[in-house]
């Protein structure tokens, strides 16, 4: 194929800052495509035709992962100044997204997707060397009027990263970017390559989608970002969503007028709006979802014979509990417990008890009690302080007569061991040398 292959659909043409794109279509197989040309005082300019071929080039690269696909080009004579250069790409049937957004604002969720699909496609070109360097809200096509399927176009300003790059710099004293937003390593002196900034220009189109207005710059004379500045912009049913919040977290990391403050890569920018779905999904289950699951979770066999062992578990328990106090008590001790309580997801009922004199808190003897179920079967231990646990029960959970006779059979020989280790605890030193020396 060649350039005259290609007749003018005399459709509406785009016209940019470097050139023009008009719709043609091939008079050979009948396709479409979009063909741009340099205006006539950017074709004699080598800079212009160095950006265009570079242009080609990271159109190549991206090879149609959320850019236009090229079809044909003559990029390769760039040099040659008396060679009138041109590009045809893959026509992207659909509006841009501010002729979109004029007839119909997308919803939270389409805007995230949108937003999502836009930094996956400038992801791809970071990890390739390529930035776009101009994304803005016309420089987006929403492919067949989807927001799910937004199209990057216009790499006139891109950066491919190779060093015969350096020789056409942005020009001293010249700005880059474009009035969309505008950034401060764009101006002049500034950064000009940090993928960092076409990262800053996508949070502008999640800002613009929500809001209907272009985000201008990141900070003000007020030191306010622009969904601050601009929150009576923002639609209530947008505001009175619950992912309202996790909205506003993004724009305040996405426009930092610093970078380093910003996300610092597509992924980790990705990730973010992925948490801002994720809101949404646990939103929308809501109480009643959970509700019968729990019910559903519950009529499950371990749940059924877990909550059918539970009473015998905890009445038990209890009476050992009520009965070593009698016996402790009797002995001029103190009980101090910590409320029984069901532990490791209701499988455990467990007590814990420290004894000390009356009166007194130290020396004190720390007593835990366990009854544990698993598999239909109970199991119940009991130890003091660290030492090893002291088996008092194995049996069926259905046997609850023979649980709670074995527990409230081993309470006078667990008061005894409390009550020697407690009377080991207070005996006096041999020798008070030690505590001289301590003090």
């Amino acid at each position: 194929m060649a350039f005259e292959d290609w007749i003018d659909e005399h459709d509406c043409a785009m016209h940019g800052g470097q050139g023009v794109v008009t719709k043609v279509r091939n008079r050979i197989d009948g396709r479409f495509g979009a063909l741009k040309v340099l205006h006539p005082d950017a074709l004699i300019r080598k800079e212009r035709r160095y950006r265009f071929q570079c242009e080609v080039a990271a159109l190549r690269v991206l090879d149609g992962a959320g850019v236009p696909v090229v079809i044909e080009a003559n990029e390769s004579n760039w040099e040659k100044s008396d060679v009138p250069l041109y590009l045809v790409m893959e026509f992207i049937d659909g509006l841009t997204m501010e002729d979109l957004i004029s007839r119909k604002p997308p919803t939270l969720d389409e805007a995230l997707a949108a937003t999502k699909v836009v930094i996956e496609t400038l992801g791809h070109g970071h990890r390739l060397r390529v930035h776009h360097r101009d994304v803005k809200h016309n420089n987006i096509i929403m492919k067949h009027e989807l927001w799910s399927a937004p199209v990057l176009v216009d790499l006139g300003m891109a950066w491919r990263g190779i060093d015969v790059d350096r020789e056409f710099a942005t020009p001293f004293g010249q700005e880059l970017g474009n009035r969309f937003l505008r950034l401060p390593e764009y101006a002049p002196r500034g950064d000009h390559h940090d993928a960092r900034s076409d990262l800053a220009m996508a949070a502008g189109l999640l800002f613009y989608m929500l809001s209907g207005k272009a985000p201008r710059q990141l900070i003000d004379h007020k030191g306010q970002l622009p969904h601050e500045r601009n929150a009576s912009s923002f639609p209530k049913v947008l505001t009175s969503d619950q992912r309202w919040s996790e909205v506003q977290r993004f724009f305040h990391v996405a426009f930092q007028h610093t970078p380093q403050l910003r996300f610092q890569s597509a992924e980790e920018m990705s990730a973010a709006l992925s948490k801002i779905g994720e809101t949404r999904r646990l939103a929308e289950e809501g109480f009643k979802d959970q509700l019968a699951k729990l019910h559903a979770l519950k009529e499950t066999q371990f749940h059924r014979e877990r909550d059918a062992a539970s009473s015998a578990m905890r009445e038990s328990s209890l009476l050992l509990n009520e009965r070593l106090r009698e016996l402790l008590e009797g002995a001029g001790l103190t009980k101090a417990p910590v409320h029984p309580r069901f532990v490791d997801r209701g499988q455990c009922f467990q007590l814990i008890d420290r004894v000390a004199l009356k009166d007194h808190e130290d020396p004190s003897v720390t007593f835990y009690h366990d009854v544990k179920f698993a598999n239909g079967r109970l199991v119940a231990s009991w130890r003091l302080d660290n030492s090893e646990p002291v088996q008092t029960y194995e049996g069926s959970a259905a046997d609850e007569v023979g649980l709670r006779e074995a527990l409230l059979g081993s309470a006078d020989s667990i008061a005894g061991e409390i009550l020697g280790r407690l009377v080991k605890k207070l005996e006096p030193p041999v020798t008070l040398e030690g505590f001289f020396k301590q003090n």
